[in-house]
C-alpha cells in the first residue's frame, strides 16, 4: 500500500526552495521596512519642522540663521507667484504651475525636506508659506555617515537571515534524505545473515520507496537461492555422510576377515600375497573412506538429528562387534562390560554410531600392539555412563586440552594412515547436540579413557 504522503525527491526540493525564497525575501523585506523607518526617523531629526518654529513668524528669523539651517522661505500667493523670498535658495519673482507647487509642496528626500502652511493675510488674501530646508554640510556628512553605518547594519542582517533560513532548511532536507535513504543504506550494508527486508510502507520520499522495493525484491530472491542451495547441500552431504558410513562399517569387517583368511590358507605363497594386495586396498579405502565422512560432517553442522527410541547398550554391542576383528588383528587385548540390562534413549542411532567409530578408530591408529582396551557402560547418578579405556601410548596434558578441536594435530603416536583430525571433534558436537558430554581423563590401570555421559531421560 503506498503512502498518501509520499512525494517525488524532486518535487519535495523544489518545493522547500520554494519555501526557502519565500521566507528569506520576507524577512528582507520586514528588515528593510524596519531599518528604512529608522533611518528616516534619523534624518528628519535634522529638519526644521522638528524645530517647532512658528512658520508665520518667518520674518524675525535672521539670515545667519536661515543660511545655517539651510533654509528658503517663499511666500506664494493665489497666482502662484512668490512674493517673498528669504534664505539659502531664495530666487525672486519665480512663478510656479499648479503641478510644480503639488510637486514641490510634497518633496521629502534624505537630504531636502519642504513643510507649508496656508494663511489669509491682512486683506484677507490666501497665502502659502513653504520651508523648503536643505541639511547643512556638517550635518549632511553625518548623516552619510549614519547612512553607511545603517546600509551596513542592513546588509549583514541580510546575510545573517539568509544564511540562518538557508541552514534551517538544508538542515530539514538532509535530515529527511538521511532518515530515508541512510536507513536503506544501514540495511544493505548489514552483514549476510543479518539481512532482512524493510518495510516500504514508511517512505514518503518516492525513489527512496522505490530503493526499498528494489533491495526488497534482491533480498527474496537471495533467500530462495539460498533455500534452494541448502537443500541441494543438505542432500549432497546427506547422501555421501550415509554412504560413509554404510561403507565404513562392512570394510571394518571385511578387514578382519581378509585376515582371517589369509591366516587359514597362507600354505600358499601366492594366495598370500593375494590376500595381501586385498586387505591393504580395504584399508586404504578405509582411510578414504573416514575422511570423507569427517570433511562432509564438519560442514554439517546444522544437520537436525533424526532421533528414535533405541537401547544405546545394544548400539554400542552393534559397535564393539564390528571392530572386535580389527582390534584382534591389530594384537589388542580387548575386554567388552556393556551391561545387559536396556537403557532407551531417544537418540539419533546413526550419528550416534559414529561417535563410537570415531573413539575406536582413534584408539586403533595411536596405539600399538600390545594394548589393552576395555569397553564399558553402566547406569551412574541418572546418567549413561560409557567408558573407551585403553592403556596404549599416553597422553600429555597440553593434548588433552585440545583434542576435541577441530582438524588438530599432533603427531603424539606412530599413525596408522591419513586423517582429518576432526574425528573426536565432531564426536563431541553430535554428543552435545544429544544433551550429553565427553572427557578425556585417565585411571591407575589405563592411560587414555574417553569417557562419555548421557542423560538417561
Amino acid at each position: 500500500m503506498n503512502n498518501s504522503r509520499e512525494i517525488s525527491l524532486r518535487k519535495y526540493l523544489l518545493s522547500k526552495l520554494i519555501i526557502l525564497i519565500i521566507t528569506v525575501t520576507s524577512s528582507i523585506f520586514i528588515y528593510d521596512y524596519f531599518i528604512e523607518k529608522i533611518m528616516t526617523n534619523q534624518m528628519h531629526r535634522h529638519y526644521f519642522n522638528n524645530k517647532e518654529i512658528d512658520l508665520l513668524s518667518y520674518e524675525t528669523l535672521n539670515d545667519d540663521f536661515l543660511h545655517n539651517s539651510g533654509l528658503t522661505i517663499e511666500v506664494i500667493n493665489k497666482n502662484l507667484e512668490v512674493i517673498y523670498t528669504r534664505g539659502k535658495n531664495s530666487i525672486p519673482g519665480k512663478k510656479y504651475s499648479f503641478k510644480q507647487l503639488l510637486d514641490r509642496i510634497n518633496l521629502d528626500t534624505w537630504t531636502e525636506f519642504v513643510t507649508h502652511k496656508v494663511y489669509l493675510d491682512e486683506e484677507g488674501n490666501e497665502n502659502i508659506i513653504l520651508f523648503d530646508q536643505s541639511i547643512p554640510e556638517t550635518e549632511l556628512e553625518l548623516l552619510r555617515n549614519e547612512a553607511a553605518y545603517y546600509i551596513g547594519l542592513m546588509i549583514m542582517g541580510i546575510l545573517l537571515i539568509s544564511t540562518g533560513f538557508s541552514f534551517f532548511y538544508f538542515k530539514d532536507i538532509y535530515g529527511k534524505l538521511s532518515r530515508e535513504f541512510l536507513y536503506i543504506q544501514e540495511k544493505i550494508t548489514k552483514i549476510p545473515h543479518l539481512q532482512t527486508r524493510i518495510e516500504s510502507d514508511q517512505f514518503q520520499l518516492i525513489e527512496a520507496r522505490e530503493l526499498a522495493e528494489a533491495y526488497n525484491q534482491t533480498v527474496k530472491e537471495m533467500e530462495m537461492i539460498k533455500k534452494v542451495n541448502a537443500e541441494i547441500q543438505e542432500n549432497s552431504n546427506q547422501l555421501i555422510t550415509n554412504l560413509s558410513h554404510d561403507i565404513k562399517s562392512p570394510l571394518t569387517c571385511l578387514t578382519g576377515y581378509t585376515a582371517l583368511l589369509g591366516e587359514k590358507y597362507n600354505n600358499t605363497e601366492k594366495i598370500n600375497e593375494y590376500f595381501g594386495y586385498i586387505d591393504n586396498s580395504v584399508k586404504d579405502l578405509n582411510n578414504i573412506v573416514s575422511m570423507l565422512f569427517e570433511q562432509v560432517q564438519s560442514r554439517h553442522t546444522e544437520t537436525l538429528l533424526k532421533r528414535g527410541d533405541y537401547d544405546i547398550n545394544e548400539v554400542l554391542r552393534e559397535v564393539c562387534a564390528n571392530y572386535y576383528i580389527a582390534f584382534t588383528r591389530a594384537g589388542f587385548n580387548v575386554e567388552i562390560d556393556i551391561e545387559e540390562e536396556s537403557r532407551v534413549l531417544y537418540i539419533d542411532r546413526i550419528n550416534m554410531k559414529r561417535v563410537f567409530n570415531n573413539i575406536l578408530d582413534n584408539c586403533l591408529k595411536h596405539n600399538e600392539n600390545p594394548t589393552d582396551v576395555l569397553i564399558s557402560s553402566e547406569m551412574r547418578n541418572g546418567e549413561i555412563v560409557i567408558n573407551f579405556m585403553n592403556n596404549g601410548i599416553s597422553i600429555t596434558e597440553d593434548v588433552k586440552a585440545s583434542i576435541f578441536m577441530p582438524y588438530y594435530y599432533n603427531n603424539y603416536s606412530n599413525k596408522k594412515g591419513p586423517s582429518s583430525g576432526l574425528g573426536l571433534n565432531i564426536a563431541k558436537e553430535i554428543l552435545e547436540k544429544h544433551g550429553g558430554s565427553i572427557i578425556l581423563t585417565d585411571n591407575d590401570r589405563f592411560t587414555t579413557v574417553f569417557r562419555i555421559m548421557l542423560p538417561a531421560t
